[in-house]
């Protein structure tokens, strides 16, 4: 196990591959060019072999010319050229940004085995300031590997390339209070693609950091003030976030999953989204900021201050309000709610029903006025103080 500090500003080096066409082609065999970008989505050129006369030359000329001629952002990065009969070249237009390429080719008609070959060689490897995989952005002069401490520190360079690092599982992943770029490209939206990591912690005030892979604990304690100044994709075990650095928002992606999440004494423009389509918490704290949440059901809901939003088709199985406001926007169902203090209020929402299965109200004040009858008590609420609030017609048979 090492520490390996990303210094970035490697010198830039544009990147060369060279395709070669060899063996006999036969009037079935059909040849396909991959590029792939860095969130893992590719776009693809087919060449038939009988529709370009059925031999290499043709072939080869047949792949430059339908590579040249693509429109897709990543076929248009990169030139073509066929400086020999039986080979393509790929150079990257700006040194220092890679592209992943792979060819392959098949048998259509599945006769006799395949004579022909198409190979993909690395003429010349991309070196770029902002690109991972470049040994001289490290310190060490090398990559990081499995169980190496990755720390992000000291640098103005962000980390834009090679973000697809699905196999590496590093102990821990540190972004540093002195870290004033980015991590992951906030532009493309993509994010810095991880395997297994046990700790992670985000600090600082410059630049976002995108980040996915499986993490059993994220500890966030500083972010900018941006949207997006961090996003989690992935499993994320347990979350922390706490201080006043954080002041920005924190995004999680759809799919992600999350166990444990706790928010407590960040700054108050802190905010956390939750996209549709996560697995939700078994616990969610929080004490201050904002949650605008998406995502499917909260087992149990501890809120002891802050502005909590339960969006969409969210649901919770237990509530518990002590302070703050949880606004209620939601069409899922809220089984238990118990209001101790602070206010739920369903002003915001305009779903066509929601349910609340059990009320129980010591204190603070539950407002179920919108004026739009959508809203259903299943039991009587058990009210011992506070305020129990609802629109005229609303049937409100309180056990006091």
């Amino acid at each position: 196990m090492a520490t390996k500090i990303w210094l970035g500003g490697a010198s830039t080096t544009a990147q060369v591959d060279t395709l070669t066409v060899g063996g006999t082609v036969e009037t079935d065999d059909v040849f396909v060019v991959t590029l792939t970008a860095e969130d893992g989505t590719t776009t693809s050129i087919t060449v038939d072999g009988p529709d370009h006369g059925g031999n290499a030359t043709s072939v080869t000329a047949a792949l430059q010319s339908e590579c040249a001629a693509s429109t897709h952002p990543l076929f248009t990065a990169i030139t073509w050229t066929n400086p020999t009969s039986t080979t393509v070249v790929a150079t990257a237009k700006v040194a220092g940004v890679p592209f992943y390429l792979s060819v392959s080719t098949t048998e259509a008609g599945g006769g006799s085995a395949d004579l022909q070959t198409f190979t993909r060689a690395s003429t010349t490897a991309n070196s770029g300031p902002s690109d991972f995989n470049t040994a001289a952005n490290w310190s060490g002069s090398s990559v990081p590997v499995d169980s190496d401490d990755i720390i992000f520190q000291d640098s103005v360079w962000p980390v834009l390339y090679g973000l697809r690092q699905n196999a590496l599982d590093p102990a821990s992943v540190r972004r540093g209070e002195s870290m004033r770029a980015d991590v992951g490209d906030r532009v493309k939206g993509y994010q810095l693609i991880l395997g297994s990591i046990t700790d992670v912690f985000i600090r600082g005030s410059g630049g976002v950091f995108r980040l996915s892979g499986g993490k059993t604990n994220v500890y966030i304690e500083g972010t900018s003030p941006d949207n997006d100044a961090v996003v989690l994709q992935g499993v994320s075990t347990n979350v922390y976030i706490s201080g006043p650095s954080v002041r920005g928002q924190i995004r999680f992606t759809a799919n992600a999953t999350i166990t444990n999440l706790d928010m407590h004494q960040t700054g108050s423009t802190a905010r956390i989204t939750v996209d549709s389509g996560n697995t939700a918490p078994t616990l969610l704290r929080m004490g201050t900021g904002r949650i605008d949440w998406n995502g499917s059901t909260i087992t149990t809901l501890t809120q002891t201050g802050g502005y909590f939003v339960l969006d969409g088709s969210a649901a919770v199985t237990t509530a518990n309000v002590h302070a703050g406001t949880l606004d209620d926007r939601s069409s899922g169902t809220v089984g238990t709610l118990n209001v101790v203090g602070g206010t739920f209020t369903v002003k915001n929402n305009y779903a066509t029903s929601q349910t609340i299965t059990t009320l129980n109200q010591v204190a603070g004040t539950t407002d179920l006025r919108n004026g739009l009858s959508n809203i259903t008590v299943t039991n009587n609420p058990t009210v011992r103080g506070g305020q129990l609030l609802a629109d005229l017609g609303t049937t409100v048979d309180p056990k006091v």
